[in-house]
């Protein structure tokens, strides 16, 4: 194209492509909270899209994904720049920490683009298929000691209840592989100036539809058997010393055990952090004397046995104790990968003892519940563990005191719409500063509380016994089912190529 570039130099995509990809990385944003305009996420891509149309090499199609890439997670995260900074020596620092994620984030739109690229250059790329490309990447993403879902795009329908219900079939990976075909087939069907190439996709939306409100007449249909208080504390442990927050931790027990026993409730849920770590056990004895009175309690705190310092969710019932701990633990925020190889991470508030993950999906209670801690719920995997183990009630407790008044807390609290549709399972969540809340098996939001206020709520809640098919399937076999559809859809459309126009054109004697 000719005319003036951006960064000329190093020969990087023209400006118009360039504003259509930052265009559209803002679109899609629009998406999530805190604007959450859900049906944007169906359109927010086509930008993109058209932008792979005008690359003619692999390296600039990198360079496309690699930019929207960054503009997406640049804004969807920059809530990581004050976090990191209120806990660093300037506030400033948080910049660092914040660009090294978006940059790490950003290759896998990066890899996307230049995978669907190279697939359209051989006419073998449905939307289905590019799709199912962008949840394995997703997935990918989620993966590891540094996994990290934010930016989901099956999140952004996280109050979309009809759409929301086909989770429970291939997971969050379907939704998001439905979300990249929708955008697909739209922008294929005004480059080929016809409606056949939405055939595909609009049948699925369908059926999806059809799926969800079948769903939502009939899981609705539970009866609640448990009775249930969250409590919402409200303590501030961030920037407080422990010894100081022991006070305000046993008046809030005091006061839920009354309202749970004025309630006449059966469980009683306290948030993550809850329990002291300077005075590890130190509620046991008195929390499993309850217990024997007939209150079950989950409470979220320190847990230590010998050396190790876990982060866990303590249950107290009928006098026993029992303990969940965590599994995927967040790096620099509860452990510092290579210690010893980075001293200089002290700069940045990294300078606590770390903690020791857990390696089983452990269930809690002769209720069998299951209860992800904090950034846990953001990975399909954990819940999708314990509901296969038997979970028929899901608590997530968590402490988002750490995000502010940044978008970050809601952001937080959708995923858990989704973990509650994915299992058909009723969900309760205790935050320790907000938001706390109550979804139902469909992942409709029943209760909220408000941040930074001093809160609990009563319930009741249903035991689910019912496996969904991705309960059943988990991650990697929905992923493989999305795989082969797409290979399915790609095949049929390299048949038929007058059914959909491929993404780019076929690469002329001069590009090759």
């Amino acid at each position: 194209m000719p005319g003036f570039t951006i960064f000329r130099r190093i020969h990087t995509a023209p400006f118009k492509s360039s504003g259509a990809l930052i265009l559209s990385a803002v679109i899609m944003q629009l998406a999530f909270q805190p604007i959450g305009w859900a049906w944007v996420a169906w359109i927010g891509l086509i930008p993109f899209l058209a932008t792979l149309v005008k690359c003619s090499t692999w390296k600039s199609a990198a360079k496309a994904g690699f930019l929207w890439g960054l503009v997406f997670f640049g804004l969807h995260i920059s809530w990581l720049v004050p976090f990191i900074g209120s806990h660093a020596d300037k506030a400033w620092m948080g910049i660092f920490p914040w660009l090294f994620c978006v940059v790490v984030e950003a290759v896998y739109p990066c890899l996307f683009a230049v995978i669907v690229w190279s697939l359209s250059r051989r006419n073998f790329a449905s939307p289905m298929l590019a799709g199912a490309i962008w949840a394995v990447l997703e997935y990918l993403r989620s993966s590891g000691m540094f996994g990290f879902l934010w930016g989901q795009l099956a999140v952004s329908q996280s109050r979309e209840l009809l759409i929301l219900q086909s989770v429970s079939l291939l997971g969050s990976w379907g939704l998001s592989a439905l979300i990249v075909a929708v955008n697909m087939a739209i922008f294929d069907a005004y480059r080929a100036k016809s409606v056949r190439p939405l055939y595909t996709t609009a049948i699925l939306i369908v059926c999806c539809v059809i799926y969800g409100a079948t769903t939502i007449f009939h899981t609705n249909q539970s009866t609640p058997t448990l009775k249930v208080t969250v409590i919402q504390p409200n303590i501030e442990v961030t920037h407080t010393p422990e010894y100081q927050t022991i006070p305000k931790v046993l008046e809030k027990a005091q006061q839920g055990i009354q309202i749970a026993r004025n309630m006449d409730s059966d469980l009683l849920v306290y948030p993550e952090s809850y329990l002291p770590d300077t005075f590890p056990g130190m509620l046991d004895e008195g929390l499993a004397a309850i217990s024997k009175q007939g209150i079950t309690i989950l409470a979220g705190g320190g847990w230590t046995v010998g050396k190790d310092s876990f982060n866990a969710v303590s249950a107290y019932d009928n006098g026993q104790i029992t303990h969940y701990v965590k599994q995927h633990l967040i790096p620099w925020g509860e452990y510092i990968p290579y210690r010893n190889a980075m001293p200089w991470v002290a700069q940045f508030g990294a300078n606590f003892g770390d903690r020791t993950a857990g390696h089983t999906s452990d269930i809690l209670t002769s209720y069998r519940i299951g209860s992800p801690v904090c950034f846990e719920s953001t990975l399909p995997w954990v819940s999708q563990q314990m509901v296969s183990k038997g979970a028929r009630l899901l608590c997530v407790v968590t402490n988002d005191s750490w995000f502010g008044n940044s978008p970050a807390a809601q952001q937080h609290f959708e995923f858990s719409a989704l973990r509650a549709a994915e299992h058909h399972r009723w969900l309760v969540r205790s935050a320790l500063t907000g938001i706390s809340g109550l979804f139902s098996p469909t992942g409709e939001v029943l209760r909220t509380t408000p941040k930074y206020k001093d809160s609990s709520f009563n319930c009741e809640v249903g035991l689910i016994t019912a496996k969904t098919l991705y309960t059943r399937l988990g991650d990697i076999p929905s992923l493989v089912i999305l795989l082969l559809i797409g290979l399915l859809t790609s095949w049929r459309a390299k048949r038929h190529t007058s059914v959909a126009m491929p993404l780019s054109s076929p690469q002329s004697p001069s590009e090759r």
